[in-house]
C-alpha cells in the first residue's frame, strides 16, 4: 500500500505497508552528500525494532543505530538523534515488526531528515 514517496513527501498522514516483508526497509541514495543531525521515522503502534544506517559521505564507513519500541495505541515517532552532524550519501531505514513473522504489514508514515543547525 502506498509508495516510497509517501514516506518521504514531508505529510505525516500518508504511509506505505508492506504486503509481506518484516522488516520493511527504504534505502535513500541523495544525488549530493547532506549534512544530518539525526532522522525521525513515523512508524505504527507494534512493538517495533527501527534500524538506521547511515553512510559517511568521506570515509564510505555505515554507521547503525537502533531503537526497539514497546506497542503503542497510536503511531508514534522513533527519533535517532546523532551524536554529531555526520555529511551521508546513502540511509537505509528498516522497521521489523517484534512480535510478527513474514508475512506481516509493516507501516511506516514519514522519514524525516533533521539537517545540522
Amino acid at each position: 500500500m502506498g509508495t516510497a514517496q509517501d514516506v518521504l513527501d514531508g505529510n505525516p498522514e500518508t504511509l506505505i505497508r508492506s504486503m509481506e516483508s518484516n522488516p520493511l526497509r527504504v534505502q535513500v541514495t541523495f544525488p549530493q552528500a547532506r549534512q544530518l543531525a539525526g532522522i525521525s521515522v513515523k512508524i505504527g503502534g507494534v512493538a517495533s525494532e527501527v534500524v538506521v544506517q547511515v553512510r559517511a559521505a568521506e570515509s564510505g564507513e555505515s554507521i547503525s543505530y537502533v531503537i526497539s519500541v514497546p506497542q503503542s495505541p497510536d503511531p508514534r515517532w522513533v527519533d535517532f538523534d546523532f551524536d554529531a552532524p555526520q555529511t551521508i550519501i546513502w540511509v537505509e531505514v528498516a522497521v521489523r515488526s517484534v512480535n510478527d513473522q513474514e508475512p506481516a504489514h509493516v507501516h511506516v508514515w514519514e522519514i524525516s531528515f533533521r539537517g545540522a543547525e
